[in-house]
């Protein structure tokens, strides 16, 4: 997407920058444009001559480099010396790799004839030779001032020209004690393994602390392939690089100071087992400039108790990583605060991500947990001119995050974004008081960009500028969050699914639920072409998406002023299978295209007849069009209805296409052991038909809660009046008004709070005060019992009309009144 690229081509240009400048790339070949070399000049060894004559004996000690060679003559006729190194020949000390202490003595024997003329001299030489050989120099403590490396007594030493010389022979101590003061930058540490580099052993205070002062265009400090590096107490600013690690384990960063570098503070690449603690990593950089810590190459990096404060382009920069970070302040950068891409996070928890611009944290392909951070302040100005929508957390890209306990709060875009097939939990997290500058992007929480998998749950989400939670083409388990004081609680447009959004609580949200106009997702429920042909009576349905999922059905006690619903026990519902709703009740144009039975009953008003409900129709007449319905359609029937009695005629065959069913014998058709697992047309369920109106809400209605006023007609119920016809507001035009004419619910059902009752399949039973999963109960004497109708009608009050609210009629032909109408359902393969 636009931001990934942006962000990629800033940091690109960033160490393409570097690179250039370093003489070239990041390779391990010794070439010009390789890494950074140290080149030792190895000065001619220092020859010492000693010689004690004492009678016959005559002792000679000869030093050499780092050789001594003592020869001890007796009664000495010849004396031999040998200078060399190990050996008896003439060489010159090497150089060496490691401090290796050795000794050994030799003993010779030698006759030496001699004739001069007729004398014969026979001298017999014996001779001890003991020889001590000492590689590299023996430093047990070395401090460095600015010319100058010695033991730590300071009485004696090997002069170096700076800190870089110094550490260029590795093994010349393990150790180093660098006094406080100022040192050229460039300090190179190559295959050495257990170097450690600290501030004096007596102490410096931060003030005091020793610095590596860059010329701008170098590296503070490289370390390359090597181990058990620790560098401790200094000060690394003002070089392009402040610190470079490559291709190296086990290297320790404590209480450093590195800031005020050109474009990178910290950079680790390809290695692993590296850990900053206590370092300050600041203003690096400035404009499209400056990472306080880029992590690279696969490595495995932790970053605790640190400060990564006001760098240029990013706070932290990691790509295909292992990362830690832990308790530090990544604040007031000129990008994102810390930005994830490719990378598996071990620990990110306890980090304060203030102020930065654009984004607080950007988890891009990554995986892991992020948990008790601090994340606030995103501005949606950039210093560095990239794209800042001032987003808390961005999730992108197929991230499989889990983001819990986190504090997400005065974004001035949106608190959580979540989009682009991106897949994760949010849990427990407080998602407030985002959104203050732009409204369309102030969400404290959005799904989006074809997102799956989701889960929302547990998170408090207010005071946001636009919506609680939005969900735009996008499938997301969304309950048991607290939704209060947004503009909206609940947007859904686009979506593939959305669950248990009735599980929320909604409070004080000027539209709980609702969108000003909700892009419904609608469904085809017959897609053979042929068939379609055939009766195109189905080009006057649409059906709309119901996912399934979880609910609280019922009511509390006190959502009405007296005891009209004592007979609304909260309980869970679980509802395992998807299904398609009908957006409005079935029109007499419906009814008619698929009975062949007009209810062109009269009606007050001019609103057209063929699209207001149609009424005054039987629970029998509902089954029989549903059935009609599903033959037109090539599928199976839910009902089987048999002993048919129609208003003026016995007609059992065609379910008296001419009159009213006023009974029949009612069962489930063969085959089809409950209303879920039926693929035809069909009345919902009194569950179903609640979980569909409510709409994911809470509330009474799904536009708010109920005024006091709840039994009466007037005044007038704000809430309802925006979605349904009832007293307070149908005056005299009763009789099934216009479908569709007000505020639609975010599932895009329309009409379910009054117009007119709704029938349901199921016969009136006592609630359980249990969880329960896909009830149902189809009456066994529909004429005599009772049977569920939902919703309201155009006449009754407000408390009629509630999302929870029962009511009962016979199915018989008593109960075709005008205040009786119906919706279909399918499942169909949307159950699946």
């Amino acid at each position: 997407m636009t931001t990934h690229r942006v962000l990629m081509v800033m940091m690109l240009s960033v160490l393409m920058a570097f690179a250039s400048a370093c003489g070239g790339g990041g390779d391990d070949d010794d070439d010009a444009g390789g890494r950074a070399t140290t080149t030792s000049t190895t000065m001619a060894p220092v020859t010492t001559t000693t010689t004690t004559s004492n009678g016959d004996t005559t002792t000679t000690t000869v030093t050499e480099g780092t050789t001594t060679t003592t020869t001890t003559t007796m009664a000495s006729t010849t004396t031999t010396t040998t200078m060399a190194s190990t050996t008896t020949s003439t060489t010159s000390t090497t150089s060496t790799t490691s401090t290796t202490v050795a000794t050994s003595t030799t003993t010779t024997s030698s006759t030496t004839t001699s004739t001069t003329g007729a004398s014969s001299t026979t001298t017999t030489v014996t001779t001890t030779t003991s020889t001590t050989t000492t590689t590299g120099v023996t430093l047990s403590e070395v401090y460095v001032d600015a010319s100058y490396v010695g033991q730590s007594d300071g009485t004696s030493g090997k002069p170096y020209a700076s800190l870089a010389d110094a550490l260029a022979n590795c093994s010349d101590a393990q150790s180093y004690f660098v006094k406080a003061g100022e040192y050229d930058g460039g300090v190179v540490i190559d295959n050495c393994d257990g170097i450690e580099i600290a501030e004096w052993a007596d102490g410096a205070s931060d003030v005091d602390r020793p610095t590596i002062i860059g010329d701008g265009e170098n590296v503070g400090i490289t370390i390359i392939d090597s181990d058990g590096v620790s560098v401790t107490g200094l000060a690394i600013n003002e070089a392009r690089v402040g610190v470079w690690v490559r291709s190296s384990k086990d290297v320790e960063f404590l209480n450093n100071t590195i800031d005020r570098n050109g474009y990178i503070g910290v950079w680790a690449n390809d290695s692993q087992g590296v850990s900053f603690d206590g370092n300050n990593l600041s203003d690096t950089g400035s404009g499209s400039q400056g990472i306080g810590l880029h992590l690279t190459g696969g490595g495995e990096y932790s970053f605790v108790h640190g400060t990564i404060d006001r760098n240029g382009f990013a706070g932290v920069l990691a790509l295909e990583s292992n990362v830690s970070l832990e308790d530090n302040s990544i604040s007031e950068n000129g990008g994102p605060g810390a930005r994830m891409e490719g990378t598996t996070i071990d620990t990110l928890t306890m980090n304060e991500m203030d102020a930065n611009e654009g984004f607080g944290l950007v988890l891009d392909t990554a995986t892991g947990t992020v948990e008790d951070n601090d994340i606030t302040g995103t501005t949606d100005t950039c210093s560095n001119g990239g794209y800042c929508p001032g987003v808390g957390v961005q999730i992108q890209d197929n991230a499989d995050v889990v983001v819990t306990l986190n504090t997400v709060e005065d974004n001035e875009g949106t608190g959580i974004l979540m989009t682009e097939s991106s897949t994760g939990e949010l849990t427990g997290n407080n998602v407030n008081f985002n959104g203050a500058i732009d409204s369309a992007s102030g969400d404290g929480v959005a799904i989006l960009g074809d997102s799956t998998d989701v889960v929302v749950t547990g998170n408090t989400i207010s005071n946001n500028l636009r919506s609680g939670v939005t969900v735009d083409d996008s499938a997301a388990d969304v309950q048991n969050n607290v939704i209060s004081n947004n503009e909206y609680g609940l947007i859904a447009q686009n979506t593939d699914q959305v669950t248990n959004a009735g599980n929320n609580t909604y409070e004080n949200n000027t539209n709980d639920g609702v969108t000003d106009s909700p892009d419904a997702t609608v469904v085809n429920v017959v897609s053979d072409p042929a068939v379609l042909a055939e009766n195109p009576v189905f080009d006057l349905f649409e059906f709309v998406l119901i996912p399934s999922g979880s609910f609280t059905m019922g009511s509390p006690t006190d959502e009405v002023p007296d005891s009209s619903n004592d007979d609304e026990t909260q309980h869970t519902v679980n509802l395992t299978k998807a299904f398609a709703a009908m957006r409005t009740e079935v029109t007499r144009e419906q009814y008619a295209a698929a009975t062949g039975y007009p209810r062109e009953n009269p009606a007050t008003g001019s609103e057209t007849q063929a699209l207001r409900a149609a009424n005054n129709v039987t629970w029998f007449d509902a089954l029989a069009m549903a059935n009609l319905l599903s033959e037109k359609a090539n599928l199976e029937t839910c009902y089987r209805l048999t002993s048919v009695l129609c208003s003026d005629v016995f007609d059992d065959t065609r379910y008296c296409v001419a009159s009213h069913i006023v009974d029949a014998t009612v069962a489930w058709e063969t085959g089809v052991s409950n209303p879920y697992n039926c693929d035809g047309f069909r009345l919902p369920t009194e569950a179903e038909w609640e979980y569909m109106a409510r709409g994911g809400t809470t509330t009474a209605f799904y536009s708010g809660d109920i005024d006091d006023t709840a039994l009466a007609c007037s005044p007038l119920d704000d809430n309802l009046d925006e979605i349904g016809w009832y007293c307070g507001n149908a005056g005299d035009e009763h009789h099934g008004l216009k479908a569709a004419r007000k505020l639609d619910n975010f599932y895009g059902l329309y009409d379910v709070s009054g117009n007119v009752y709704e029938w349901t399949s199921d016969e009136y039973t006592a609630y359980p005060d249990t969880e329960v999963t896909n009830p149902y109960k189809l009456p066994d004497s529909p004429s005599t019992d009772q049977i569920v109708v939902r919703g309201g009608h155009s006449s009754a009050n407000a408390a009629e009309c509630r999302s929870a609210a029962r009511n009962t009629q016979t199915g018989g032909s008593f109960n075709k009144s005008y205040g009786l109408g119906f919706r279909l359902v399918i499942t169909g393969s949307f159950g699946e």
